[in-house]
Formats: C-alpha cells, sequence, structure tokens
C-alpha cells in the first residue's frame, strides 16, 4: 500500500509549512509517481520518484513509497536502502519499521524483523499489524505462548482481524488446547466467512477432537467455498478413513491427486485405503508414486512393505521393511525382524 501525499498532508494540516520552490516541483513529480504506481507501471513510478529526489533530496515520502514499489517488485535490498534514508529522516514513523519488518520477514531475517516489529510497536501501541506480524515469528519458532500473547494484542486493537483469530488458534492448537482453537477459528470465520481455509483449519480441530462428522461439515464447507482446494480434500480424505469409510476416503484421496498429481501424502493415504479394501496391487501402485515423488516418506516404505507381505513378495516386503527402519521407524524394524525369524 503506498502513502498518498494527501493523506499525509490530512494528518498533518494543523501545521503550517512553507514549501520552497524545490519541493513544489519534486511533490509534483512525486505524484506523478504515485499516479504510475496505481497503473501498475512500477519502473516508471521508480523512475519518477527517483526525479523527485533529485530535486528535492529530502522528500521523505519519495524514499519510502519507492521502497514499497521495491517490495512490489521484490527487489529487497533496494527497498531496504529507501527505508534506511526514509528513517534517518523521519525516525518516528511506525509504519515505516513495520514495513521493513515485512522486508525482513521475506528475506527470511526473522531476527531483524521482529526487531522492527517491536520499534513500530513502541511507536504506536495502537497499531494492530506488528503484533500480528511478530506473533507469526513467534509461531514459527516454536513459542507459541508468547505468539499467543501478540496475536491477543492484535485482536484487542482489532476485534475483527480475522487472522490474528486463526493464527492464534493454530498456536492453541500446538498446545493441544482443542476448545481454545475451536473457538478462535469460529471467531475468524465470524470475522471472514468467505476464507475458506479457516473451515479447514477449524477441521482439523475437530477431528483431533474426535468430532470426526464435524470436522467432515468443515472439510466440506471449505471445499464449497474453493472446489480447488487440494488439502481440505486430502484431509476430508482422511477423516473418512479414519471412520472406516474407505470408499469415500479413496474417492477425496483421488480428487486431490487429480488436483495436484505431486501432491506424494495424497497417494500414500490412498495407498492405506486400498491396503484396507484388500486391493493390495492398487496400494503398491500408490505407495510407489508416493515414494517417487518423496523418497523420505519413511511411513510409506513400511506400508509398501505391508501391502508386499499381503501378496506373498516375502522380499519386497522386508527390503521395504528395514528401508523404513533405517529412517527411524521402530515398527517396520520389529517387522523385519519377525519376518527374518519366521524365514529362518
Amino acid at each position: 500500500m503506498l502513502i498518498s501525499m494527501e493523506s499525509v498532508i490530512a494528518q498533518t494540516d494543523s501545521v503550517i509549512v512553507i514549501q520552497g520552490e524545490e519541493t513544489q516541483v519534486a511533490e509534483k513529480i512525486y505524484n506523478e509517481g504515485i499516479a504510475l504506481y496505481k497503473s501498475q507501471k512500477l519502473d516508471e513510478a521508480i523512475q519518477k520518484f527517483g526525479e523527485a529526489l533529485k530535486e528535492d533530496s529530502e522528500f521523505a515520502l519519495a524514499y519510502l513509497n519507492r521502497a514499497v514499489v521495491f517490495i512490489d517488485k521484490e527487489d529487497y535490498n533496494s527497498a531496504l536502502l529507501d527505508f534506511k534514508s526514509y528513517i534517518q529522516r523521519k525516525p518516528n514513523d511506525a509504519q515505516a519499521y513495520y514495513l521493513r519488518g515485512n522486508v525482513y520477514y521475506a528475506m527470511e531475517k526473522q531476527d531483524d524483523a521482529l526487531l522492527d516489529y517491536t520499534k513500530s510497536i513502541q511507536l504506536n501501541p495502537q497499531f494492530d499489524n506488528p503484533y500480528y506480524f511478530r506473533g507469526v515469528i513467534k509461531f514459527e519458532k516454536e513459542q507459541y505462548q508468547d505468539a499467543i500473547l501478540d496475536f491477543s494484542e492484535a485482536i484487542k486493537i482489532n476485534p475483527d482481524y480475522s487472522y490474528a483469530y486463526n493464527d492464534r488458534a493454530s498456536a492453541k492448537k500446538m498446545l493441544d488446547d482443542m476448545d481454545g482453537a475451536i473457538a478462535d477459528y469460529t471467531q475468524a470465520i465470524r470475522a471472514n466467512p468467505k476464507q475458506a481455509f479457516f473451515y479447514n483449519n477449524r477441521g482439523s480441530a475437530k477431528r483431533k477432537k474426535g468430532d470426526y462428522k464435524e470436522a467432515i461439515a468443515d472439510y466440506s464447507m471449505a471445499i464449497n467455498l474453493n472446489s480447488e482446494y487440494v488439502i481440505a480434500y486430502n484431509n476430508r480424505g482422511y477423516t473418512y478413513f479414519e471412520l472406516g469409510d474407505y470408499t469415500n476416503a479413496i474417492d477425496d484421496f483421488s480428487k486431490a491427486i487429480n488436483l495436484n498429481s505431486q501432491y506424494a501424502y495424497a497417494y500414500n493415504n490412498r495407498g492405506n485405503a486400498k491396503y484396507k479394501i484388500k486391493d493390495y496391487q492398487g496400494a503398491i501402485a500408490d505407495f510407489d508414486k508416493a515414494i517417487a515423488l518423496d523418497p523420505n516418506m519413511a511411513y510409506t516404505f513400511m506400508h509398501r512393505g505391508n501391502a508386499k507381505e499381503m501378496i506373498r513378495d516375502v522380499k519386497g516386503a522386508l527390503a521395504d521393511w528395514e528401508k523404513a527402519a533405517e529412517m527411524g521407524v521402530e515398527a517396520a524394524a520389529t517387522y523385519a525382524k519377525k519376518s527374518k525369524e519366521d524365514t529362518f
């Protein structure tokens, strides 16, 4: 989001400033840059902001908004240079620190982002976004309680902050507070009822509680909102699997695969469902595909070994169990040991 000259003047209309000729020329060029940005002519906008700065090197907003255009172009290093120039001239602008924090976050420099979000909060404690994004980083660092505190502050400032409810719910889910998670996902849905992944996430919390039918209803709502929601099909299929409804499970896993042929988990899950209906060859074919897509899926080797055992491919089963055991699956080590004992 660009900050227009008009919005800044509106915020400071009680201050009378006598502008020099250079500033008036720079402002005209700057506003041309704003218009170009709104037309998505990013390179031309950058050029105009540069021209404005040649007229008036202290024109702070030109640095700020050029930085924003650089963000849109994912030229983060150039954005950082402009934020530095802007902050040198406007050291108390909370939004600038927040925006620079977003750049650091996009560059995966979490600690630098945390510093900027915290500075933004210090300058403006009523600014909700820095609390939210600081919470996101704390969540990623597995500091779930601290993340919850930041999401709660964002919600206190903005009671309709749907993403803050969603992410606070996810933090509560990581702490096994399923009731708290479901309550927050419900608040996220209240604030933004058209966001499909809120329903998917609430469905996962309900599934973890064992409320399978309610979970299926939420996954179905997510799919109604987004008919190409691959993860929701997979998750609904998994819930049908847990209910022993293997036909519907296979159907959902197949839909997920049709939408994303590279989705290894859906092949693994469909393979397990086929195993349950004694389609062992079909299960092996799905496990083969899952392993080809992701050779680090240790449990898939074990599952394929189980299916091979059922078609009396003892050698193939043992090889898969041993591979899974090497990857840390204890049950597979037990199967391999028993197979060797039985063969001997």
